[in-house]
Formats: structure tokens, sequence, C-alpha cells
């Protein structure tokens, strides 16, 4: 059986240390990240034509071309996987971005909502994430089987989860 673990981190710094310990331990099947860039710094790697990070100049290390945006280091991590910008300056990351883009209407905040509703989590829950992502803080979505639950809880304390919540 499959759980749903999402955990709010103060920083993308945590967070990104967190997905990568997660992602060498081969803890969840599917991992996303959402948290709101104001400078909108995501257009540097977000490709809309495909809705992928990838790298859009010629320079070989993620890093350099990612380091001015919140999610820097995480977003390099993830070359390659779906995102989208939502309005309100939100970018999502990984497997609920293709869902959110799956939505008629396209990528909006109702979208987001919806696609977390469908995850199992409460319109309430929604209105305390998306109130701490517009705070500043990291979300970092993952989709585990429940064998790994404890394991994953035990990675984001690691790196100093500020709030963790399960579902299904």
């Amino acid at each position: 059986m499959k759980k749903l673990t999402i955990g709010l981190f103060s920083d993308s710094t945590n967070a990104e240390k967190a997905v990568r310990e997660m992602k060498s331990k081969n803890l969840g099947s599917d991992i996303s990240i959402i948290a709101k860039e104001e400078a909108e710094n995501y257009k540097t790697y977000l490709d809309p034509a495909v809705n992928k990070i990838q790298i859009r100049d010629n320079k070989s290390s993620a890093d350099g071309i990612l380091a001015g945006g919140i999610l820097g280091g995480i977003v390099g991590f993830l070359i390659g996987a779906s995102a989208v910008a939502v309005p309100g300056g939100f970018l999502v990351v990984g497997p609920i971005a293709g869902s959110i883009l799956g939505v008629a209407g396209g990528a909006t905040l109702g979208a987001l909502t919806g696609s977390l509703i469908d995850l199992g989590v409460t319109e309430e829950q929604v209105q305390i994430l998306t109130d701490r992502l517009n705070k500043g803080e990291v979300a970092v979505i993952v989709e585990s089987d429940e064998s790994k639950d404890g394991e994953v809880r035990k990675v984001m304390n690691k790196h100093g989860v500020k709030l963790i919540e399960q579902y299904k």
C-alpha cells in the first residue's frame, strides 16, 4: 500500500538535502516539490514548451544556472522532471505537475488544490499548505510504500522538516 507524506521545510537547502537522501535510498517512487518563487527565477530552467526542467543555455552545469532560484539545486537534481508554473508564483516539480497539467483549464491554483485533494489532502490542509508556501516554506511530497514510511519521516526529520503530514 502507498503512503503520501508531505514535509514542509523552512528553506530549499534542507529540502534539497532531504530529497537527495530519499532518492539515494530509493525511498519514494514519486517525489514532488512545491515552492513559491517571487522573482520567477524558475523561468531560467522551466521550458514551458514541454513543461520539463531543462538546462536552457550552453553551460554544462545546472548548479551555475540554477543557483539564483529558491529551488536552486533541487531543480538541478530533477532535470527532466515534469514541472509547471502556477499563477501566484508557485513552481511545482515532479509527478504532481503532470496531474495539474491534465486538469481542464491548465495550471491554476485551483488545479493544484484539486490535485492535492485527489491525493487525499483535505481542503483545510491545502489552505494551510498554501499559506505556509506563501510565507516561503518549501513542500516536499513523497509517495512511498508503506514499509518505507518510517524511513521517509526519519530523513525529513534529519534535515529539519517543520511539519509532516501523512495521507492514505
